[in-house]
């Protein structure tokens, strides 16, 4: 039914503009340890990492994690590649521990070397709002 008026003009108020405000997941690699404090070349290694999201987003969907062997205590894609582990999607806030095997490679040098971890590797498939922070600190491993 109608409602009868003098004015049907005047029915809608005046716009106001609002903040529209997007969330974005951000992944963080917050602690890793190795099952092993010694290794020889060749030698199979676990690490356990942490993975956070401190976004405010879910992830929506999985992401890779890769394990990486370094000379040096800065990690990076540059590094050896030693093998990668998948999750599924990460709620905002949420945390996962993961496992990562891989087989120190041949012809490194002994002493201290580094093992690290980088989140949303590969594809990069998350779109974070902080893309930088997704290496571990490096973890020693001796070489024997």
């Amino acid at each position: 039914w109608e409602v009868g008026e003098s004015n049907y003009d005047n029915n809608v108020s005046p716009s106001q503009p609002i903040a529209i405000t997007r969330l974005y997941p951000d992944l963080v690699v917050t602690s890793i340890t190795t099952s092993q404090p010694d290794a020889n070349a060749g030698d199979m290694v676990t690490v356990a990492a942490t993975i956070k999201n401190q976004g405010g987003a879910s992830t929506l969907y999985g992401f890779h994690n890769c394990l990486y062997f370094s000379a040096d205590n800065s990690i990076t894609t540059a590094d050896v590649y030693l093998s990668n582990t998948d999750i599924g999607a990460l709620a905002a806030g949420g945390e996962t521990t993961i496992n990562i095997i891989g087989q120190i490679p041949f012809g490194v040098n002994t002493g201290t070397n580094y093992l690290g971890v980088l989140t949303d590797c590969g594809s990069g498939l998350i779109t974070e709002s902080n893309e930088g922070n997704n290496v571990s600190i490096a973890q020693p491993i001796n070489i024997l």
